[in-house]
């Protein structure tokens, strides 16, 4: 798992524009970020590895009339393949703690169609527990693809796990 700056100051606060006041000046500095950590990522695999961003739930896109990680992938130049939706009913994960999100996270998510040969990099913003990418990464091994990294733009503490966000 690869993550570009620890999730405060700054960066908290850009992505938190984004998503909760709809501040598009916000995106510019968050793809740089997430540019750095797509590269770091990608390092050392054979081309034709595919971008996927963690889908937003129809709610929370409703709510924000945007997809936050889909404008910063798109403004970085990134290609974006939708082989994940979010599925319907299973509710926010917001007040849940780390147990309840890692159960969660199996219902969350599934492929959009077969993914059998097909590699992947699963991007988010934010990673904090874990449990919503573990539930991406699970959709798209059942779907028979493969995961080979993960890209975040931020992780909470990250000065303190960075061996083990960087490798």
């Amino acid at each position: 798992m690869w993550a570009a700056a620890d999730y405060a100051g700054a960066t908290r606060g850009a992505i938190l524009a984004l998503k909760d006041d709809a501040r598009s000046d916000a995106i510019r500095p968050l793809a740089r970020c997430l540019l750095s950590a797509v590269s770091a990522a990608l390092e050392g695999h054979a081309p034709g590895v595919e971008l996927v961003a963690v889908p937003t739930t129809a709610a929370a896109l409703r709510r924000r009339g945007h997809d936050p990680v889909r404008s910063i992938i798109a403004q970085a130049g990134l290609p974006n393949s939708r082989v994940l939706r979010a599925r319907r009913g299973v509710g926010s994960q917001k007040s849940l703690g780390r147990a309840g999100r890692l159960a969660a996270a199996a219902l969350r998510f599934t492929a959009r169609g077969d993914l059998v040969g097909r590699r992947f990099v699963i991007v988010d913003d934010v990673v904090t527990t874990g449990a919503t990418l573990t539930g991406c990464a699970a959709a798209i091994r059942a779907a028979g693809g493969e995961v080979v990294a993960v890209a975040a733009i931020c992780a909470p503490d990250f000065q303190h796990r960075a061996s083990r966000i960087r490798g």
